[in-house]
């Protein structure tokens, strides 16, 4: 048995396991060398470029969505100055690729939600950091000027001009581009206040990044992008009117004797408040009225059964005693709206009983005036 083994052994070419030593000692070098190190990002600071106007706007419900609001702020020249780059790479920057591009990448800072839509502007609109958007329909919208916005990444985008590789810094000849922001209008007015707005701290993470698109691919520096010298206030102006329920007298049907017979006054107040000095008036109108006669709402077209016919409701302006027209052409001016900053008051109104046929059956009536203010 020893022998055979011993054959066996003998039988096994040297150089199979020769070649099998130093597969096994190729492999145990390769996992102790160290990893070449690679430096991090330098920091390259806050830019915070030329910022131009304060403007003061105002607003109202009647604001559409999508329509920017007072002047833009612009940031011109903002990543004028050089940069350093990571000390592994000075060197072959130097002898290698001086005069070199270097793509500048813009990111969105993580505070500031993207909306989805831009209505119908070339940039993005983003939420107020302060998460006041919901309550104020004021969002801010940012571009690059006449330049496009290129998306390269998610909340990505390439600045508008390049820089370059001078020597072992980067830096940027002549920059001029732009960063404009501005409020818009993206919903509705909530809680009308003076919204004031002029810090939007880490709007943007800049970074120099080097071989851009190809495997070597680097980001060499970064800094942040501010944005808080120029003020904006927004006045956000409104008016309220508090729906209401007005009961007139039930008068007899004996009463009505005939078409233009006024039955019932009675008066009441029309309850607004406002915000914001607005320039407003009011006006009223219904789905059906009586034709050459001002103020008088119907019962809409198939009520219930039990309903009265042949008369409406007529609607007289308190302060001049006048019957009110319908539509646009009969608003009325509310320059209680005007004399303070919030202003509560009422308008006076009267309504009665109109009678608008010969036949006239008794039971319950009912007309709706649907309310419109107008922001002049």
């Amino acid at each position: 048995m020893s022998q055979i083994f011993a054959d066996r052994r003998a039988a096994v070419p040297a150089r199979v396991i020769s070649f099998c030593g130093a597969a096994l000692a190729v492999w145990a070098g390769l996992a102790v060398q160290p990893a070449m190190a690679v430096d991090p990002p330098v920091d390259c600071g806050r830019a915070l470029g030329l910022h131009f106007w304060s403007s003061a706007s105002l607003i109202s419900d009647q604001t559409p969505d999508g329509t920017l609001i007072g002047k833009p702020v612009v940031g011109r020249s903002l990543l004028s100055k050089s940069c350093k780059v990571p000390d592994d790479i000075k060197e072959d920057l130097s002898d290698n690729h001086d005069g070199e591009p270097v793509d500048i990448v813009l990111e969105l800072g993580s505070n500031y939600k993207i909306r989805p839509q831009s209505y119908g502007h070339p940039g993005i609109v983003v939420d107020l950091p302060s998460g006041s958007t919901e309550e104020t329909g004021i969002a801010i919208y940012i571009d690059f000027g006449s330049s496009p916005m290129q998306k390269v990444g998610e909340r990505q985008w390439l600045y508008p001009q390049k820089g370059e590789v001078l020597f072992d810094v980067l830096t940027i000849n002549g920059d001029n581009a732009e960063v404009r922001y501005q409020a818009i209008k993206v919903g509705p007015l909530k809680r009308p206040r003076k919204l004031v707005l002029s810090q939007f701290p880490n709007l943007f993470t800049y970074k120099w990044v080097f071989m851009r698109g190809t495997s070597q691919e680097r980001v060499l520096a970064q800094g942040t992008i501010d944005t808080d010298v120029a003020t904006s206030t927004i006045d956000l102006k409104t008016c309220r009117y508090t729906s209401q329920t007005v009961s007139l007298p039930i008068i007899q049907r004996s009463a009505l004797t005939g078409v233009g017979t006024t039955l019932g006054m009675t008066d009441f107040q029309m309850p607004f408040w406002c915000y914001g000095w607005p320039k407003v008036s009011v006006y009223m109108s219904a789905t059906k009225t009586q034709t050459g006669v001002d103020g008088v709402a119907l019962p809409a077209t198939g009520q219930a059964a039990g309903m009265a016919s042949g008369v409406g409701v007529q609607l007289i302006n308190g302060k001049t005693q006048q019957p009110v027209k319908l539509g646009l052409q009969g608003k009325i001016a509310l320059p209680e709206a005007q004399q303070t900053e919030s202003a509560t008051f009422s308008l006076p109104m009267k309504a009665q009983y109109y009678q608008t046929s010969t036949s006239t059956s008794a039971g319950k009536l009912s007309v709706t005036y649907a309310v419109t203010l107008n922001y002049d």
